[in-house]
């Protein structure tokens, strides 16, 4: 599990389903395949009017009057997207009925911010990816009865022809460990519960790279060559614990896409902690007016299946929740959404988590609990299979690089090219740990008792030689 503070990718979105008109969930993300015939795209910024409007973490009283502007904040690939100078883009029309215009070059390939202001103030942004088709993915199913609610409150199994993952991360250019683009798999960081990506900076192959808009001239703190260049980390965010609202917060995570946001004690000496525990760092999106501490799981902004809630049997088939409507904050393009565990819990009273493994979407097919599948060392992967268990054969690694999950157990379970993440109490905070896998789902876990959730369900890897390294979920 990592932490909410925890920056890394939140993988390829599931499950392609219908999604009714409702301007709060439109996407905040766009693919662009340039292989199409057009030669750019249309963003409508009415999900920003209708977010600053009606939602309940924002309470925003609506986007002002103003001089409406949008502008490319950032791209990776000089270039990418076709602007006027200084970045601008073209607006279309006016308030809520205005379209940003896009005009993509479709001899590159990669990824931008594309924010909408007014009066210079940013009120949304939008991820534009540009790459080839995604969709040709594994659809593996850990439980094979998922299920979905409907608008009218009718719970269904999803149907195997309507669940399908992406072949890459989110942001990455490629879904292969060794092939073309290989240096760019690894994809983009997310802050769990946030919209907006975060820029790696550095290649896989550990060459660093910058990008360019509006914000400036960005670069890891390590590069080369700042000449009219910022720092990362100069961007950053630090919040006093007083003023660290959840409607504050996510108000300034909105307005700065490419900050990350951290809380800090009144005296700004460090990161604040829930019950002065140290074990428990205040989660970037503040503290809630109307929820306790223990509560805060229940924000829900990544649209996770419990709704942050807690259930007496976990581990029941009938306790398996449902995927319900995606979030308005979920990262994914339109028609896909974010993973989510089928509980939320911890589990058990005495800490020990022993949540299903096939409750988890990132799980092989076995319905033992994971403290006995850790227990039983099935986590540590080993050169043969010689003595696994039928539902772990078939894993291959390639250290450093990521894992080929496609015939495991006989099931194609995709492949998972290294991320790596930042992490505030980690490298100083850095992008580190390349090689690594750590993808997000949208579950933050939830103790029995009354202590805060600081962490997410995710499925962490660590692909090398070294003894004692481990891969769960």
């Amino acid at each position: 599990m990592t932490g909410s503070n925890d920056v890394q990718n939140s993988d390829n979105g599931i499950d392609k389903q219908y999604v009714k008109r409702d301007w709060t969930k439109a996407p905040n993300s766009y693919i662009f395949d340039p292989s199409q015939n057009s030669s750019g795209l249309y963003i409508p910024v009415r999900k920003a009017y209708a977010m600053w409007e009606s939602d309940k973490y924002i309470e925003g009283g609506g986007i002002p009057a103003g001089k409406i502007t949008a502008d490319v904040l950032w791209e990776d690939s000089p270039g990418l997207i076709r602007s006027s100078g200084g970045y601008a883009l073209e607006v279309v029309d006016s308030g809520a009925n205005a379209k940003i215009k896009v005009p993509v070059n479709k001899s590159k390939k990669g990824n931008a911010v594309i924010a909408f202001r007014v009066n210079g103030e940013i009120f949304w942004s939008w991820h534009i990816w540009v790459t080839d088709d995604p969709t040709n993915g594994s659809k593996y199913k850990s439980y094979p009865d998922v299920t979905r609610q409907r608008d009218d409150g009718i719970v269904e199994v999803i149907p195997d022809s309507e669940w399908v993952w992406m072949d890459r991360n989110l942001g990455a250019l490629s879904g292969s460990i060794t092939g073309g683009d290989w240096n760019r798999n690894g994809g983009l960081l997310y802050q769990w519960g946030r919209k907006d990506p975060i820029p790696p900076l550095v290649h896989r192959g550990n060459d660093f790279y910058e990008v360019t808009g509006t914000i400036g001239r960005i670069r890891h703190r390590v590069a080369k060559n700042f000449t009219n260049a910022t720092n990362f980390d100069n961007l950053r965010k630090f919040v006093k614990l007083s003023n660290a609202t959840v409607a504050n917060n996510i108000r300034l995570a909105i307005k700065n896409p490419v900050s990350l946001i951290y809380v800090n004690k009144d005296d700004n000496s460090g990161p604040a902690y829930y019950n002065n525990n140290a074990n428990l760092p205040v989660n970037w999106f503040g503290l809630s007016s109307s929820l306790k501490d223990n509560q805060l799981t229940e924000l829900n902004l990544w649209s996770d299946n419990s709704m942050g809630r807690i259930y007496e049997d976990y581990n029941n088939n009938t306790n398996a929740q449902p995927y319900r409507d995606k979030s308005a904050y979920d990262p994914c393009p339109n028609g896909w959404r974010l993973p989510s565990a089928l509980v939320a819990n911890l589990a058990s009273p005495g800490y020990t988590d022993d949540v299903r493994i096939d409750f988890s979407p990132f799980g092989v097919r076995t319905n033992m609990g994971r403290s006995v599948f850790e227990t039983n060392k099935y986590h540590i992967i080993k050169p043969t299979d010689s003595g696994a268990p039928s539902f772990m054969t078939g894993f291959r690694i390639y250290p450093n690089f990521g894992i080929d999950l496609s015939n495991v157990g006989g099931n194609n379970m995709g492949i998972f090219p290294g991320t790596g993440g930042i992490s505030i109490a980690a490298h100083q905070g850095q992008y580190t740990d390349q090689h690594q896998i750590a993808l997000w789902t949208s579950t933050m876990v939830k103790h029995f008792d009354a202590s805060p959730a600081v962490s997410a369900r995710a499925l962490f890897v660590i692909p090398d030689k070294l003894p004692d390294r481990y891969a769960g979920s």
